[in-house]
């Protein structure tokens, strides 16, 4: 049957000659992953592999059959539910982009609908995709409030720090009671090595809640911004 559903794009990977495999978290069927055939070859009529990169918000009409074994569907119809040249043009944009569909890639795993999960998802990129300043530490508070929806947000900062055995120093529990009400619109007084603290912290907490985590491989260009 065909589902009309909106979706954010998590990644893509190359399948045979000129198709792509796209994995995509989808508010009306949750994790989905659909092949779309010809989108690499130079005779493409369009350039409809735009419509793929990571993070984008689309609206789309996909082939779908309940308890399938098939794993992969298709796309029938696809389109922008919104165009954000920001993500190309601000590269700082663009590699925070890039973590959080890593994140995103790692954290959501479930074929079940979650609307308000969804809401915030589409709501956080558009929000980052528009803002014009103070982006710098947009990460920061996302991972904070994505923990909430994943069921594992601390409440207080004793809730963060022990888990990771690491002492607490009153300019640390201010920076997360800082996180608890930024909400992204607070700035948040940070050098460059201090953010570079936190996204560890933050990973290392991540990854005591959910199995196989792994290393984030966009960490790495993230910390040169």
């Amino acid at each position: 049957m065909l589902v009309k559903t909106k979706a954010i794009v998590l990644n893509y990977i190359k399948y045979k000659e000129s198709s792509i495999i796209v994995r995509a978290y989808t508010e009306a069927l949750g994790i989905q992953s659909y092949l779309v055939n010809g989108v690499r070859s130079s005779k493409a009529k369009s350039n409809k592999i735009a419509f793929y990169q990571p993070l984008s918000l689309l609206d789309m009409v996909v082939y779908y059959k309940k308890n399938s074994t098939q794993g992969l569907f298709r796309v029938s119809e696809v389109r922008y539910s919104a165009i954000f040249q920001s993500f190309h043009s601000d590269i700082r944009k663009m590699m925070i982009a890039l973590f959080l569909a890593e994140l995103l890639s790692k954290t959501l795993q479930e074929e079940e609908t979650n609307p308000t999960l969804f809401h915030f998802l589409h709501s956080s990129i558009s929000f980052l995709a528009e803002q014009k300043e103070n982006t710098e530490n947009f990460h920061l508070s996302f991972l904070y409030q994505l923990a909430g929806y994943l069921g594992f947000q601390p409440s207080q900062s004793n809730d963060f720090f022990e888990p990771l055995q690491i002492p607490m120093t009153p300019s640390q529990q201010t920076v997360f009671e800082q996180l608890t009400q930024s909400n992204y619109h607070t700035p948040l007084s940070l050098t460059a090595s201090e953010r570079s603290q936190w996204i560890d912290w933050w990973l290392l907490f991540y990854s005591l809640h959910i199995d196989n985590f792994g290393e984030m491989r966009s960490l790495a260009v993230l910390r040169a911004l």
